[in-house]
């Protein structure tokens, strides 16, 4: 049972980072300032760190398929360097220095550099959203979700609900956290990988992935990502507690 001082001692010690940015191959990076004092103390060398809520999704294309205005065409896929990925979930890895997060494979392959997490490589609802039409690895596309259109000779405008990415972890900090080294006051690294092989069979490439505009052309590629990184500080250990 804490009392008063104890709990702001402890609401102080707690950060709830929220993340956002842009990227065309797959590597988002951070500035990560300490919001506190105590963040920036040398009392606190250890915290535990989880990512609790993150989102992926490719912005609408800029270029203009044959037949369609400008601004259609978000059709996500993941893609790689060796082409379609069909992998099993995103490995979202980051550069926060930890020994208590390991990535495996049945390749024999293992990831220890930094915290990680696996997202689902599906959206939202289930679904892979190929919004335009033709079909890619035997799956059919879909036609636009919504269309609207202005006055009389004003611009037509094509309307896509985009598809959204999304992993979430509710549990307390104190639950599921991994103890890492201090990350503030340094750049954060945050990139989607894939966990596995890559197309064709390559073994363990772990080449980077992004979501692309299967129409193609100019920003095809422009992803798109939110993250609630939360943070709880651990103090130092003193003689009395070894």
């Amino acid at each position: 049972m804490r009392n008063a001082k104890q709990d702001i001692d402890y609401y102080h010690r707690k950060f709830k980072i929220n993340l956002s940015g842009r990227s065309t191959d797959g590597v988002y990076r951070f500035q990560l300032n300490p919001p506190n004092e105590t963040a920036n103390s040398n009392n606190y060398n250890q915290c535990l760190v989880k990512i609790s809520k993150l989102f992926l999704h490719n912005q609408m294309n800029t270029a203009a398929p044959a037949g369609l205005g400008l601004g259609v065409g978000f059709s996500d896929l993941w893609v790689g360097v060796a082409g379609f990925i069909q992998t099993q979930g995103i490995h979202i890895t980051t550069n926060i220095g930890t020994n208590n997060s390991h990535h495996l494979n049945d390749l024999g392959h293992e990831t220890r550099a930094g915290y990680s997490i696996l997202m689902p490589n599906l959206c939202s609802d289930g679904s892979y959203p190929y919004a335009l039409g033709g079909a890619i690895d035997g799956l059919v596309g879909q036609s636009l979700t919504e269309l609207e259109r202005g006055p009389a000779n004003a611009d037509r405008r094509n309307v896509y609900k985009g598809k959204i990415w999304e992993y979430k972890d509710d549990r307390a900090i104190e639950d599921a956290g991994v103890i890492c080294g201090n990350p503030f006051g340094k750049e954060l690294i945050i990139e989607t990988r894939s966990p596995h092989d890559g197309v064709g069979g390559a073994r363990g490439t772990g080449e980077l992935l992004v979501l692309q505009d299967i129409s193609g052309g100019v920003g095809s590629v422009n992803n798109s990502i939110g993250i609630e990184l939360e943070i709880l500080m651990l103090p130092n250990s003193t003689p009395m507690d070894r």
